[in-house]
């Protein structure tokens, strides 16, 4: 069904699907716990490839089916590109037609360069739209609280990096504390799903399209072609170079042949 044909209203939207973007140790999996209300993720603590499948829940909260994809693998530095690309597909492909918003979960106090990495993956495969659906979701509030810090003032202080990415998103960003349970917790969950409708209603879309995921899945296949076209040029330049040295060895040592028949001519009439 086209975005222009469904109906984006708080009221008749009946869910939001939201695909949670973290590394391991982030509070990524007792955010999406408390997103929905249950336990629902657990955190894994293999490191086998069990660990990079992406995993998926649904609850009913507030009026709204609640669909939250925890996105894994995108941090092992180990995976190639590709793979890094087939793994966000897949998570994307679960909440068809579309996520509404992305989050990406950080812990106060840190901000890694594989975080940093990943942001730049998912932009450069989704295109520059991934950040009109991105909120920043920091966990562990309770520790800027216990330090009388609001996360304001928090956000203030954190890496140039760390705030660019804020201004490319428009700074939707909230903080989780993800020790309680009751009312504040629920509190927390609906400012997380007001941002999800401001971010429906701003762009005027209902989800991130496909028709976008295509437009960057092309140019993310043109770059890559221009990639490989590039390095079959510098491979073909490398062999012609290479042959041209073989060619200009063969008359090297055909001069020499040529040379020491001579010499050896010239010793053979002189009797020597």
């Amino acid at each position: 069904m086209a975005v222009s044909d469904r109906n984006t209203s708080y009221g008749v939207e009946h869910e939001y699907r939201i695909a949670l973007i973290g590394r391991t140790g982030s509070g990524k999996c007792a955010t999406g716990n408390n997103i929905l209300g249950k336990k629902a993720f657990t955190t894994k603590l293999s490191g086998s490839s069990e660990t990079k499948r992406c995993e998926f829940h649904t609850a009913e909260r507030f009026g709204k089916k609640l669909v939250v994809v925890d996105t894994q693998g995108l941090y092992d530095t180990t995976l190639s590109n590709d793979v890094v690309k087939e793994n966000i597909s897949k998570c994307i492909a679960i909440l068809t037609p579309g996520p509404h918003a992305f989050i990406l979960v950080l812990q106060v106090g840190r901000f890694t360069p594989e975080e940093q990495d990943t942001i730049t993956q998912c932009s450069r495969i989704f295109g520059e739209e991934f950040f009109s659906h991105l909120i920043v979701l920091f966990t562990r509030r309770e520790d800027l609280e216990n330090d009388g810090v609001t996360i304001q003032e928090y956000v203030n202080g954190v890496p140039e990096e760390l705030k660019n990415i804020l201004r490319r998103c428009g700074h939707k960003y909230l903080a989780f504390d993800n020790s309680p349970r009751g009312m504040k917790t629920d509190f927390d969950v609906l400012e997380l799903m007001r941002m999800v409708q401001t971010i429906i209603d701003e762009t005027g879309k209902s989800y991130f399209s496909n028709d976008a995921f295509e437009t960057s899945e092309k140019e993310f296949q043109r770059r890559a072609n221009e990639i490989r076209l590039k390095g079959e040029e510098k491979i073909a330049l490398t062999q012609k170079k290479i042959q041209e040295e073989i060619e200009n060895l063969k008359i090297t040592l055909e001069a020499q042949k040529r040379e020491y028949r001579t010499q050896k001519t010239g010793n053979s009439s002189t009797g020597t």
